[in-house]
């Protein structure tokens, strides 16, 4: 049996171009945009956050 969550499958091949389009005509956006993404992931380090996981699976059982 093929487990298929709401709204995940396979990715419209229309909609990726599209994507890819915006990225490569908007590329000082795209690169702010990305910029912006590692600097809000900068402090996701492997300890922190399987710290986060712990606490929240530990409050689950509390």
């Amino acid at each position: 049996m093929r487990y298929q969550a709401e709204g995940w499958g396979e990715s419209d091949v229309v909609e990726v171009v599209e994507a890819l389009e915006q990225v490569y005509n908007h590329r000082k956006t795209a690169k702010r945009r990305g910029l912006a993404a590692v600097n809000f992931m900068l402090d996701w380090t492997w300890e922190k956050q399987v710290k986060r996981f712990l606490d929240v699976i530990s409050s689950l059982t509390d």
